[in-house]
């Protein structure tokens, strides 16, 4: 199996790049697992010293005692259900009537369980079964029975969030940046993003009076014998509309049947639907008819999703057969209501996102499957020989067992089980092995599940840099903005931006404006009379040269040259005359 693993870590990268990505992401997981061992020992510390022994129970109040005047005690002197209880009559909890709390240290852990906090190894156990959130809230009642209640709860809190999310988040995150860095530099073994189904089909742009739209350039060919007008219907929307309306009514009235079992035979509550189901059925069976009929085999053929129509197809007129009715030919009838994932675009393309590109999501499946493989077999061969263990007698069970591991159901149960059957120098190294196992599984794997669809999610970087640059654009418009007294030519039309007066200015009556306003337009003349300076300094309409002056400003020189226009003033003539001297 791991010669198999080889077939998908193939890589088209540099062995010293290569090196290079696997050195820097493992130093990451180092220092996590740092980070994660630091709290692990702290807890089991703090474990130690809060809790110590936990071995008090409730046991019942007889007379029998040894010589020395000591209570008998057995393991059938504990209450039904065995209590744990407090030797402080002020803090804990305290035995019923007829029950005396007593320390049981006769008791091995095979029988009262491999959990606790008596040292630091069996603390560190406990506090990793705890973090797991794996049966640790009767861990923390068996504290809270047995010492001052705000021991357990500060410690059991905490610990829940520091090791269960805090480390476990963290763990994620860390492969998630891993898995990121690798995929931007394995860009050529993945393929390129946006390109996961192939096909034949080219796309044209073509444009009418209602806009621009990509065409397939297949949706006009005809491959079939139907007219103009099959094809127009068949790429009507309200074809699409229609189809998809009864897949959904088919849903709801099959989720509508249902069973009674009070000795009638089952033919007496489904012959209703049967009539119902042969009326749908044939109706999808004309619509998978219309459109061979309308696109030709070929051009019908070639299409996925038409390739799942006609497999639901078959298998449902398959089903209607009165001999195979409700039997194993109903799964087709189901997964009719996939077909209803193509009634919303959005719906869609977040499924084709997730599960389109089927090369990561494929081999990341197959490794997962492979290392169950693998250590279910490792498993079956260490635990086959324990008498009266089913869970690793044969290969099946002991996948099983594995699996129900990494999914984290009750694995503290299959960890323990093997432990009370196996001898006591072999009980720490069976613990070892399920934990090293427990702890790959679900922060190794579980956490590149989790990568790989956040990178399916993920946008190409760039639609994502146009995104950015887009987002700058707008911001930068927001933020500079007109004055208010300004912001009524927003409202104007951006054609046509220019316009030219025909008339001389002062035919229209001038309104005062600020000054601030009006040195856009003060004209400057290049001339070293003092005169003709101390003129211009007013607001003028005329313009003889391109340079527009702002008051007590550099001039500024714009591309274009301003009209020259005739002007009716002595102040105006004077200068005209001045300019032609």
């Amino acid at each position: 199996m791991i010669r198999f693993l080889r077939v998908f870590l193939k890589f088209s990268m540099p062995k010293s790049r290569i090196n290079q990505i696997f050195k820097r992401s493992s130093q990451q997981i180092y220092n996590v697992t740092l980070f994660f061992l630091f709290f692990m020992s702290l807890y089991g510390l703090l474990g130690v010293q809060f809790f110590g022994e936990l071995k008090n129970h409730c046991v019942m109040n007889n007379s029998e005692t040894d010589y020395l005047g000591r209570p008998i005690l057995t393991i059938n002197s504990l209450a039904i259900p065995d209590t744990f209880c407090s030797m402080d009559p002020d803090s804990g909890y305290q035995c019923s009537p007829g029950m005396i709390c007593m320390k049981m240290d006769f008791l091995s852990s095979y029988v009262i369980g491999f959990n606790g906090f008596e040292d630091f190894a069996t603390s560190i156990f406990t506090v990793y079964q705890a973090a797991s959130q794996e049966g640790w809230v009767f861990i923390m009642y068996r504290a809270i029975d047995s010492l001052p209640a705000w021991r357990a709860a500060f410690y059991f809190s905490t610990m829940i969030f520091f090791l269960a999310w805090l480390v476990k988040n963290v763990f994620i995150a860390v492969i998630t940046e891993t898995f990121n860095e690798i995929r931007v530099q394995f860009q050529q073994m993945w393929g390129a993003r946006g390109h996961i189904q192939k096909t034949a089909a080219s796309q044209i742009l073509s444009g009418n009076d209602s806009g621009w739209r990509l065409v397939t350039i297949d949706d006009n060919k005809h491959g079939g014998l139907a007219p103009e007008t099959c094809h127009a219907i068949l790429r009507s929307p309200y074809f699409r509309m229609l189809v998809m309306t009864v897949i959904l009514a088919n849903g709801i009235v099959m989720a509508t049947m249902t069973f009674k079992h009070d000795g009638r035979p089952r033919n007496v509550f489904y012959e209703k639907y049967y009539c119902i189901e042969m009326a749908f059925t044939f109706f999808l069976d004309l619509e998978t008819l219309f459109k061979i009929y309308c696109l030709g085999w070929r051009g019908y053929y070639k299409h996925s999703i038409h390739k799942f129509e006609l497999l639901l197809a078959v298998g449902t007129t398959i089903h209607i057969v009165p001999i195979f009715y409700l039997s194993g030919f109903t799964y087709f009838q189901v997964l009719r209501v996939v077909r209803l994932i193509k009634a919303s675009p959005m719906l869609e393309g977040f499924v084709y996102k997730i599960f389109g590109p089927g090369k990561k999501l494929g081999s990341l499946i197959i490794f997962t499957m492979c290392l169950l493989i693998i250590s279910s077999s490792i498993s079956m061969q260490l635990f086959c020989f324990l008498c009266d263990f089913t869970k690793f007698e044969s290969f099946p069970e002991a996948f099983m067992s594995m699996f129900q591991i990494l999914t984290q159901e009750a694995w503290v149960e299959v960890m323990d089980e093997t432990m009370i059957r196996t001898s006591k120098t072999l009980t720490p190294l069976v613990a070892v092995y399920f934990i090293l196992y427990h702890l790959f599984v679900t922060l190794i794997v579980l956490s590149l599940f989790v990568a790989v669809i956040l990178d399916n999610l993920e946008l190409d970087e760039d639609i994502k840099k146009l995104k950015q640059l887009k987002f700058r654009e707008q911001s930068a418009e927001i933020k500079e903005t007109l004055p208010f007294r300004l912001r009524i030519f927003e409202k104007f039309p951006d054609s046509p931006q220019m316009t030219i007066l025909h008339r001389i200015p002062n035919d229209f009556t001038l309104p005062k404006v600020r000054e601030s306003f009006m040195k856009h337009f003060v004209i400057e003349l290049e001339t070293d009379d003092p005169s003709i300076v101390e003129n211009c300094k007013r607001p003028m309409s005329e313009c003889w040269e391109s340079n527009v002056v702002f008051r007590k400003q550099k001039p500024v020189r714009i591309m274009n040259k301003t009209p020259k226009v005739r002007s009716a003033g002595s102040s105006l003539r004077k200068l005209a005359i001045t300019h032609i001297i």
